[in-house]
């Protein structure tokens, strides 16, 4: 199975008219579908990308909710997760926030500028009934205490759905490394015998986040991650830096994961 993560880039009032995401998104298309991927965790995907993503991934089924209760704007970001939809069946999902109120929309944690989200789904591999539940996200961007808090609020999350055959992915932009409190915490969770896995399975890692410029720096780690629980195998996991003559879909590389 191929997974992916990957912040789209949502724009904002400074982005230049060449990095805006409606510029892009031809390219953004173009990586997907040179991959041929089975699930897809997006962060920092707008409105109108999400709407995009419905009307040129028609092989996928696309779940999520805007972080805000008004869709405006910077406010208005998923951490959606696109599936194959001839390949999995949806058993449930929700969006839940990263807050002491994570069922309360637009909720944040009081020293956070944005609210944030955490996707989560539960499926059923049709050809050989395998569970899997993916959940997706995107950590604050500001202060580490922020993003402790949201990944505790995750990992609560996920012992209540982790049962001996179910097997979890983890993904998205933890805005941190795996050396921080935050990449501790998840390599450290433990719950009825499962743990994480980090899918980097080799020291060719380097920055995820490159600004544009594309450049490659082996001396930084990643903030984009996939981790899976220890019932999962790992075949392999890369950093996409592809450009499309010099423009790249994203500030972002993409990360990818095969796993059994």
């Amino acid at each position: 199975m191929k997974i992916m993560t990957f912040n789209l880039k949502n724009d904002t009032v400074l982005t230049f008219k060449k990095y805006r995401s409606n510029v892009r998104s031809v390219h953004i298309f173009d990586l997907l579908k040179e991959h041929d991927l089975d699930i897809i965790g997006f962060q920092e995907c707008n409105d109108e990308m999400f709407d995009k993503l419905v009307k040129f991934l028609p092989q996928y089924t696309l779940i999520g909710q805007s972080r805000s209760k008004k869709n405006n704007g910077a406010f208005s970001e998923y951490t959606c997760i696109a599936y194959k939809t001839s390949l999995f069946t949806n058993n449930f999902s929700s969006t839940f926030w990263l807050s002491k109120t994570p069922n309360v929309i637009g909720s944040r944690n009081i020293t956070s500028v944005f609210p944030r989200i955490c996707t989560m789904i539960n499926l059923t591999n049709i050809e050989n009934n395998q569970h899997f539940c993916i959940f997706n996200t995107h950590l604050d961007h500001l202060l580490p205490y922020n993003r402790h808090k949201e990944i505790d609020v995750i990992l609560d999350k996920i012992k209540t759905v982790l049962t001996s055959d179910t097997k979890i992915i983890l993904m998205g932009d933890m805005n941190t490394t795996i050396k921080s409190k935050v990449g501790t915490k998840i390599l450290d969770f433990t719950f009825k015998g499962i743990q994480f896995k980090n899918a980097y399975q080799s020291n060719e890692v380097f920055n995820t986040l490159h600004f544009f410029n594309g450049k490659v720096k082996e001396s930084k780690f990643p903030i984009d991650y996939i981790f899976v629980s220890s019932n999962i195998k790992i075949i392999d996991c890369n950093i996409i830096t592809t450009d499309f003559d010099g423009l790249y879909p994203s500030d972002h590389f993409p990360v990818i994961a095969n796993i059994i």
